[in-house]
């Protein structure tokens, strides 16, 4: 079975003994139990689960359950302010670098540890002028946790006109 992680990148384990068939030719009563215990909390990743049924007698009957827990929550971000950037002698803007501005969060990943890149890339040269969209890319560090694509967030770059001296 598979379950999504909750706001505190933990999953509930459910009661798979419950649901457990079993049957016994010398007993009418039988106990179920199961390890981890149904309403155990449990993080990221692949986790077995043991359930068993005791009868009377003490004979122990177990089988297991596969119970994968993914992240399947984007990263949110909160967007750079916008920047006027004034053309330099060649009519050129370089992008700044706005990763750092990036104010990233995550269930999972600390925000220290999400990778922030940009689109383009701080230092790529653009013409004065021209209406330029800048977007800034983030993803989880740990992407074998975070089923999904990376979150992109946008930011208009205004560049101001070369100024033309006599």
């Amino acid at each position: 079975q598979t379950l999504p992680v909750g706001v505190d990148c933990q999953a509930v384990v459910p009661d798979f003994a419950t649901a457990a068939v079993a049957s016994d030719s010398c007993s009418s009563v039988l106990t179920r139990s199961q390890t981890p215990a149904a309403g155990s909390s449990v993080s990221v990743g692949t986790h077995t689960v043991t359930v068993s049924v005791t009868d009377e007698s003490g004979n122990v009957g177990t089988c297991t359950v596969t119970l994968t827990v993914i992240d399947n929550n984007a990263p949110v971000g909160d967007c750079p302010a916008e920047r006027t950037v004034d053309a330099g002698l060649g009519c050129q803007v370089a992008v700044p670098d706005f990763t750092a501005a990036l104010l990233a969060t995550d269930n999972c990943t600390a925000a220290e540890a999400l990778v922030k890149t940009q689109s383009p890339a701080a230092g790529t040269l653009l013409n004065a002028g021209a209406a330029q969209t800048l977007t800034a890319t983030f993803t989880p560090a740990d992407p074998a946790n975070y089923i999904g694509g990376t979150v992109a967030t946008t930011n208009d770059v205004t560049k101001a006109a070369a100024e033309v001296r006599a």
